[in-house]
């Protein structure tokens, strides 16, 4: 009888983590007007790379393109060329985002983990790691590995 006990218990905790979880990922999503929203990043991101007018500033203008216009394949593909033609370039990390984000939005999850996870590493901008450990939770949970992705929500960093 306590093993069944236990074992509702555990679905019970897990049901109720979920849905809180679920909460705050739509409270996440819904919060368009914050200054660190994805869009904001890749608007920031595409500014930037205007001004500087290099070979790698116009591949990553071109990715973020195909990204918005939702041709979420083109644009994973010309991420993973963008890295391995570009390995220096100062854009990389916003890459490996846009690259994860087409991923994501092709429902390709187990892709965009790394990619996610490479952005986290390399980048130095607060905002841009926020918002890939807030996917790389969301890529976790659809995946259905919860405790991940609590833990990436746990490093994201006010």
């Amino acid at each position: 009888m306590s093993h069944k006990k236990n074992k509702h218990s555990a679905f019970y905790l897990n049901t109720v983590t979920c849905i809180a979880f679920t909460f705050f990922l739509s409270g996440c999503a819904t919060n368009s007007g914050n200054r660190e929203s994805g869009t904001s990043i890749q608007d920031e991101a595409v500014q930037n790379a205007r001004s500087m007018n290099t070979a790698d500033a116009r591949e990553y203008v071109a990715i973020d393109s195909l990204y918005r216009s939702k041709s979420y394949e083109a644009a994973a593909k010309r991420g993973k060329i963008f890295v391995k033609n570009h390995p220096r370039s100062s854009l990389k990390d916003q890459v490996y985002n846009l690259t994860a984000l087409s991923y994501i939005g092709l429902k390709q999850y187990s892709y965009a983990v790394p990619q996610l996870k490479l952005v986290i590493e390399l980048t130095d901008n607060n905002a841009l790691k926020n918002m890939a450990n807030y996917n790389l939770a969301y890529v976790y949970f659809e995946i259905g590995q919860h405790e991940n992705a609590q833990k990436s929500i746990e490093n994201i960093s006010p």
